[in-house]
C-alpha cells in the first residue's frame, strides 16, 4: 500500500478533486487512469474487500488506521433526518434500516414585530393590488435568494427589499406577508439535511424535488424505475444518492442492440471470465443504473429479471449471490408501455421486467431548473414557452435554460440562444408562437 498517499475523503465531492490536491506527491502513478474511487484504491494498492467492498469507506478506514485511530469495522445503520418545505410533520416510521423525519422549511420571510412602519406617506394596498403586491415581494426575496442559494436572508435585507420593492403601511402588512409565504414555498428549490451514522451530510448543491423518495428508496434497497422527459436530472439525482449512501456508483445506457453478455459477462476463447459494471454492482454492492431502460432490448432485460427479485443470479462463469447493498435503479422517458408521439424509438418492455420495480414519475423542478441557470429571467421565459407548446411534439428541456443563459453570458445575442438552444428545427407555425413569447422577454 503507497501509504504515503492515502488520505481522508471526506473534503472531497469527487475523486477529481482528491488526484487534483494529492497528485503531485508522487508522478510517477498512473493517476490519469483515476476515474472512480475504487480506481483510486487499486492505484494506492487499498484493500478494497477488507471493508464492504465500498472504495470510499476503505480510503477512510486506512486513512484512520494510518492517523492511529481506533476503527470500527461493523457498519453501522443509515439514519436520515429530511426537513422540506410546506409538507406536515409526520411520525410514521419508515421501514428499517432509514428513520425519517419530515418537517416543513420555514420561509425566510420577517416577522411582523420586526418591522418598522414608515412615517412617510405610502400607498394602501387595496383588495385589487394586494396580489399584485405580493407577487413584488416575493419576486425580490426569490431573486435574492437565488443570486444565494446557500446563503440566509437575514431580516435587515429583508426590510430593505421591502422598503424597495412596496409602499405599504404596516396595517396591511401582514394579509400580504402571507401571501408571499405561499408564493415563495412553491418557488423554492428542495434542499435536504441529511445525517448518516449520526454525522450531518449534505448533498453538493441543490437537489430534485424527487430527491427525498429516491433516497428512501434507495436506502432500504428498492429498485426503481425514474420515469421522466429528457433533461429532468434523472442520472444526475442517482448518482448523488450513491454519494450521499456511499455507495459505489455505476451507470449503462442501453438499446436494442445491447447484448446480455454486457451486463452477465462472457467466457473469452482462453476460458477466462470477462466480467461487467453490473456484474461488480451485484457482487461487490453500489448503485446500478440503466439508464434508457425503454430503449433495451424487452428479451435481454429480461435476464435481470431473477437478479431483480431474488438473491442470486446466474453470470457466464457461476451463481453469484447478491450483495446486501446492490439496488438497481433504471431510468426511462416512457412508462415501458412502448412508444408515444414525443419518444417514437421506444419498445413496450416485459411485464414481468416491469413488476421488479417501484415507478417515480420524475419531471422538470422549475425551482431548481431557475437556479441552478442563475438566470430568472430566461427560465421563466423558457417555461413559458414550454407551457405554451406543452401539446406539441417538441421538448424544451433545462439544458435550454442552463446552456442558454451560458451563451447569453458569453455575450451572444438572445434570438440566437433562442434559434440554437429552444426552437431548433420546430415547424414554422410552432417556431413563431415560442418566438413571440421570447420577444416579451427580450425584445429586439
Amino acid at each position: 500500500m503507497k501509504t504515503a498517499l492515502v488520505f481522508s475523503t471526506k473534503e472531497f465531492q469527487n475523486v477529481s478533486e482528491y488526484v487534483a490536491k494529492y497528485r503531485h506527491l508522487d508522478e510517477s502513478l498512473s493517476w490519469d487512469t483515476v476515474k472512480k474511487w475504487s480506481d483510486l484504491c487499486e492505484l494506492l494498492e487499498v484493500d478494497i474487500t477488507k471493508w464492504y467492498n465500498h472504495a470510499r469507506r476503505a480510503l477512510d478506514k486506512e486513512s484512520e488506521i494510518l492517523a492511529g485511530a481506533t476503527v470500527k469495522r461493523k457498519a453501522q445503520p443509515i439514519s436520515t433526518s429530511v426537513p422540506m418545505p410546506v409538507i406536515p410533520k409526520t411520525s410514521t416510521p419508515v421501514v428499517n434500516p432509514v428513520q425519517t423525519t419530515v418537517e416543513p422549511k420555514p420561509v425566510p420571510v420577517a416577522p411582523q414585530k420586526q418591522i418598522t412602519p414608515s412615517t412617510s406617506t405610502q400607498n394602501v394596498a387595496t383588495p385589487s393590488n394586494v396580489d399584485e403586491v405580493a407577487e413584488n415581494m416575493a419576486a425580490a426575496l426569490k431573486a435574492l435568494m437565488f443570486q444565494a442559494p446557500k446563503t440566509e436572508i437575514d431580516e435587515a435585507k429583508v426590510r430593505e427589499l421591502i422598503k424597495e420593492e412596496v409602499e405599504l403601511p404596516i396595517s396591511e402588512l401582514k394579509d400580504t406577508l402571507d401571501k408571499v409565504s405561499g408564493i415563495i414555498s412553491n418557488i423554492t428549490p428542495k434542499t435536504l439535511n441529511i445525517s448518516i451514522n449520526n454525522q450531518p451530510v449534505k448533498p453538493s448543491g441543490l437537489v430534485h424535488k424527487e430527491f427525498e423518495k429516491i433516497l428512501i428508496h434507495v436506502s432500504v434497497r428498492d429498485n426503481i424505475m425514474l420515469v421522466g422527459p429528457a433533461g429532468s436530472g434523472k442520472t444526475t439525482t442517482c448518482e448523488k444518492v450513491a454519494e450521499i449512501l456511499e455507495l459505489d456508483f455505476y451507470c449503462k445506457s442501453v438499446c436494442a442492440q445491447t447484448s446480455k453478455a454486457e451486463l452477465l459477462g462472457y467466457m473469452d476463447a482462453n476460458g477466462r471470465y470477462v466480467s461487467t459494471e453490473f456484474r461488480q454492482a451485484f457482487e461487490f454492492g453500489g448503485v446500478f443504473v440503466i439508464d434508457e431502460i425503454d430503449l433495451g432490448n424487452p428479451n435481454v432485460l429480461a435476464v435481470l429479471n431473477s437478479a431483480l427479485a431474488n438473491d442470486i443470479c446466474a453470470f457466464a462463469d457461476k451463481m453469484v449471490k447478491k450483495h446486501t447493498d446492490f439496488v438497481l435503479i433504471a431510468c426511462a422517458n416512457t412508462f415501458g408501455q412502448g412508444a408515444d408521439r414525443q419518444y417514437v424509438g421506444r419498445n413496450q418492455l416485459d411485464a414481468a421486467t416491469l413488476d421488479r420495480f417501484s415507478m417515480i414519475e420524475f419531471g422538470y423542478d422549475e425551482a431548481l431548473e431557475v437556479a441552478i441557470s442563475g438566470d430568472a429571467k430566461l427560465a421563466k421565459c423558457v417555461q413559458e414557452i414550454r407551457k405554451e407548446l406543452a401539446n406539441e411534439r417538441v421538448i424544451i428541456s433545462p439544458r435550454a435554460t442552463i446552456q442558454g443563459a451560458k451563451l447569453l453570458a458569453a455575450g451572444l445575442a438572445p434570438l440566437h440562444v433562442f434559434t440554437t438552444r429552444i426552437s431548433k428545427g420546430m415547424p414554422q407555425n410552432i417556431s413563431q408562437r415560442a418566438e413571440s413569447i421570447f420577444l416579451k422577454h427580450y425584445p429586439k
